[in-house]
């Protein structure tokens, strides 16, 4: 097997947006274009004075923190405090909703990077303050709502912190690449490696160094990540299970509830 280069890229805002205005407490925009190689506009690694709440729509949609790439299925969302230095990332066909948070609202909200599924409610409560920024008092009907989407926030249920874990190292993003592209539970840990000429026991010794992650467990949660992108687009669990390389349905089943602590049919459904 070969590899392809990564058809992820930072995320490029929309062109009237602006994150860090506090002219509404809570305001958001649909995010799906991206910042092509070579292009001037990119803004690399950043911090806003407004928190950010990243919600995953369709697609690959990650987040670049430093060093390592922080992964958001199909379903999930990410909270990153106002301050804390990241850049947006989408896969081809992907798009996401970028939500602001001004003060004081923040300080109601997580002081560190958080991922979580994203609840259906939380999802229609996002909705309402998508391309619009316009002033609300706390007593209003858009403030009442707001306070919905701040208490399913805390109280989401929270992926676990080396859920998919990435990194920038060239073989390891290439051996990501490689499981990303063709996740199929078949393949060996050596058919990987080879895919970014290495050994197997090379790829184990990177990834622990990297991660601190095994690569059977770090395998298996990015074939499951792109198993959730599969089920968001309406396939059956049956199928996926084929598709990701499964014999049974059932294995799949036990599988993904070891990684995500619901089944399949309970994470399609926001349960």
């Amino acid at each position: 097997m070969t590899t392809k280069s990564s058809s992820a890229l930072p995320t490029r805002w929309p062109e009237n947006f602006r994150p860090d205005d506090v002219t509404a407490p809570v305001h958001g925009v649909l995010v799906k274009d991206r910042i092509e190689h070579g292009d001037a506009r990119g803004v690399g690694q950043h911090a806003h004075k407004t928190g950010q709440l990243t919600i995953t729509l369709s697609g690959w949609v990650g987040l670049s923190v430093g060093g390592s790439i922080v992964a958001l299925p199909a379903g999930t969302a990410a909270w990153v405090p106002s301050g804390i230095a990241h850049e947006g990332i989408l896969g081809e066909n992907a798009s996401s909703w970028y939500v602001h948070f001004a003060e004081p609202l923040c300080a109601e909200l997580p002081k560190t990077i958080e991922r979580f599924f994203i609840s259906n409610l939380a999802l229609e409560a996002a909705r309402r303050f998508i391309d619009r920024n316009d002033p609300f008092d706390a007593d209003s009907p858009l403030g009442r709502i707001a306070r919905v989407l701040i208490d399913e926030i805390r109280s989401a249920e929270r992926l676990k912190p080396g859920f998919a874990a990435l990194s920038t190292h060239p073989l390891l993003k290439a051996v990501a690449e490689a499981i990303i592209a063709k996740p199929d539970m078949r393949l060996s840990r050596e058919d990987y490696a080879e895919a970014a000429g290495i050994s197997g026991r090379q790829l184990s010794r990177i990834l622990a160094a990297e991660t601190g992650r095994g690569f059977g467990d770090w395998r298996l949660e990015l074939v499951m990540l792109q198993a959730t992108l599969l089920l968001r687009r309406g396939m059956t669990t049956e199928a996926v299970a084929a598709e990701v390389g499964y014999s049974s349905a059932s294995a799949f089943i036990v599988a993904f509830k070891r990684v995500f602590g619901v089944t399949p049919g309970a994470y399609v459904t926001g349960n």
